[in-house]
């Protein structure tokens, strides 16, 4: 069984697995826009890795979501765009979808798959997360600044013991992608949040990047801090982390390369969209919900919404 992946943005995540994929000879074809798109067009794709040959493609298959055939369809899709681009692309899943093919969103918002299924009746929309250090360079260029790349998968029901899914595992292995096929994917999409929305919410409050908040007790409290209070927010909505996560979650920050800074600070740095609301915003509004409170994050989100006037 070949498979046919679409790579619904060609970024530090979409490109890395779209590549590492197409690389190893997978039917692939990248969903691209602006620099990017012409850079991969004009000069292919290069990843470069730690202490490893860049890996280069010279012609990855790469076009506008409007240029995807409307006859056409995929297998599997990943959705690798930032959660503020979700809506834009809802057009281009609902032509490029038969009745088998696979959805996995890899976003770092919580709930993204659940909120995907309610958008596409009939789509198979799963949940799933990445462990990646990596970084747009340039345009066709790709930085990976660490050596794990782990894609975590499944349905939301569990039941992973289906020939297609296996046959991603097997694909991703092949290409030298570390593949977690998930019978818990709330609980392991969750534990992943519960460390991106803490570095992102101590990152951008005291304007720190990942080695400053290591080395500065305070910022290192306040990590602490955050995810402990997600990991009090899971339990809430029946979702139990590891009773050390936030130990945990301290330690792969720790793993980082110390200048390096969210896409969400890089983005908000820049002027442009961010995905603020979702990942710390979002957080506030649950507890709430919960009638749980959460008194870092709603004094990080009060001082955060101040600062960007949201």
């Amino acid at each position: 069984m070949n498979l046919s992946y679409l790579i619904i943005g060609a970024g530090a995540t979409g490109g890395c697995i779209g590549g590492f994929l197409s690389a190893c000879g997978k039917d692939v074809t990248f969903i691209a826009r602006g620099r990017q798109l012409d850079a991969m067009k004009t000069k292919g794709l290069t990843i470069s890795r730690p202490e490893k040959e860049p890996l280069y493609l010279p012609s990855p298959r790469v076009m506008t979501q409007e240029q995807w055939p409307r006859e056409k369809t995929a297998d599997v899709v990943f959705v690798c765009v930032k959660g503020y681009s979700l809506e834009g692309i809802l057009p281009l899943l609902r032509r490029c979808c038969h009745k088998s093919t696979l959805v996995i969103p890899i976003l770092n918002l919580y709930g993204t798959g659940e909120k995907l299924a309610a958008l596409l009746p009939g789509v198979n929309v799963l949940d799933g997360c990445i462990y990646i250090a990596s970084e747009i360079a340039g345009p066709g260029r790709l930085l990976m600044k660490g050596e794990i790349f782990r894609v975590v998968f499944g349905p939301r029901d569990g039941h992973i013991q289906t020939p297609l899914l296996q046959k991603i595992r097997s694909d991703l292995a092949e290409s030298g992608i570390t593949p977690v096929l998930s019978s818990q994917i709330k609980k392991d999409t969750y534990r992943k949040f519960s460390y991106v929305s803490a570095q992102n919410a101590v990152g951008l409050y005291y304007h720190a990047n990942a080695g400053e908040i290591i080395r500065t007790p305070e910022y290192t409290r306040s990590f602490l801090n955050c995810v402990e209070e997600l990991r009090r927010l899971g339990l809430a909505f029946g979702v139990r982390l590891e009773d050390d996560i936030a130990q945990i979650n301290l330690s792969i920050l720790s793993g980082l390369e110390p200048s390096m800074t969210t896409s969400m600070q890089k983005d908000l740095a820049q002027g442009g969209p961010s995905e603020i609301d979702g990942l710390i915003y979002e957080v506030v509004r649950l507890g709430k919900a919960q009638n749980l409170s959460l008194p870092l994050y709603e004094t990080i989100g009060k001082a955060l919404k101040e600062r960007y006037k949201a």
